[in-house]
Formats: C-alpha cells, structure tokens, sequence
C-alpha cells in the first residue's frame, strides 16, 4: 500500500489524453514568473495570478526518451498510480470527441484528511511541427451521476503540457494551478505545489526506465 508524508498530500489531480490546439513554448522571461528552484534538469518557477488564492507552478525538463513512448506513458490509466504524484486510480469516464475525453481522478490523502476526486475535460493535439500540446480542465458542473460522498470534489484550474522533440529526447514544459479545496489552507496547497513538477518529472523517467525506453544518446540538460 502506497503511503504519503503530509506535505506532499495536499494537492492535485493530474491527468491527460487528447485535444487541438497550437503548441507554444512557454518563456522564463515572461512578466510575473520566478525562478524557485534548479537542479538535476529539471527547473520550476511560480507565479501569482490576481485573483487566486493557489499560486501557478511551470516546470521543465528534457526527457531522454521519444515524445510517442513519452505520451503513451502518461496516457497509460492503469500505471497512472505507480508513478503519478498522489495518484490513487485513474479511468477514463466519456469519449467527448475523437481527440477528447472526460476523466476521473483519484486522489489519496493522509488521514484524518479526507480524499480528493476530480472530473476533468482532457485533450490533445499532435503538431504539424511534431510538437504535442496536452490541456486538461476540470468541469465546473460535473453531472450528477458522476459525484461521490465519501471525497472532496477538488477543481483544477488548469494543466497544460507541451513536448518537443529536442537533441534525441523530448523537451517538456508543464503549467498547472490546482485547488483540492475543502479546509486545507491554501498556503500547505501552494507549499506542495512547488513540489509537484520535480515529482512528477522523476515519476515520469522512472517508469520510462522501467519500460527501457530511455534514449541513451540523448543530451542531458
């Protein structure tokens, strides 16, 4: 059985599939984003948006593996909870569209702490360029059918990805500004926002590994 220390626990629902849209790459220089910390690879900086009690993290790295296998990874629901930050089970709810779903994500707390679920819309586009853009939102009204009693109905503000192919790896950026709600206080949720992309970039190579899909010849930043 999984277990969690406090910090980490107060935060998020991540997950991802299928969209259209136009993939960007995000600028450290633009207005409003700090650099918080550097190391292995891997760089996060935050942001606090006007408004918003839960601040927005940005994280990127260079994965060493192809963005195809990388996709597959991260689409993978089953293995979601092996590697995922704080994910406890993952499944796919409704097919929106032939590149969008509706998703259903897990996530496990600490006791007394109850646990959090989200209903999220998730999409993606593959790019002429080969670049991908994953977003994914959680609905503001989720049907009837599909809330549960025993857990905290969080909200995610946003999850945004983009993959690149670059120096026979994949460069990733991620954005995410996520709220568990209920009596957790919003600094404990920006504490372990801070935290998540490092986690979830040394989830995502792990399980790469594991699968032998790392790309030995790609360069490490």
């Amino acid at each position: 059985m999984r277990r969690f220390s406090l910090l980490p626990l107060v935060f998020f629902a991540f997950v991802l599939v299928t969209t259209a849209s136009t993939a960007h790459a995000w600028s450290a220089n633009e207005k409003g984003w700090e650099k918080i910390s550097e190391g292995d690879g891997i760089v996060v900086y935050k942001k606090i948006d006007d408004g918003s009690a839960t601040i927005t993290i940005r994280g990127e790295a260079l994965i060493p593996a192809k963005l195809d296998d990388i996709a597959d990874v991260m689409k993978d629901n089953k293995a979601a909870a092996d590697w995922m930050p704080l994910i406890v089970a993952r499944r796919d709810l409704k097919t929106l569209t032939a590149n969008s779903r509706l998703e259903y994500t897990h996530i496990g707390m600490p006791w007394p702490v109850t646990d959090r679920y989200f209903i999220n819309h998730a999409q993606a586009d593959r790019n002429a360029d080969g670049s991908m853009r994953m977003f994914v939102r959680s609905v503001d009204k989720p049907d009837a059918v599909y809330l549960e009693s025993d857990k905290v109905l969080g909200f995610l503000h946003t999850s945004e990805f983009i993959l690149v192919p670059k120096d026979g790896g994949t460069f990733m950026q991620l954005e995410v500004n996520s709220d568990p709600r209920g009596l957790i206080p919003k600094f404990l949720v920006n504490m372990a926002q801070k935290k998540w992309p490092r986690d979830f970039f040394e989830g995502l190579k792990s399980q790469i590994e594991m699968r032998g899909l790392l790309n030995k010849d790609a360069v490490a930043h």
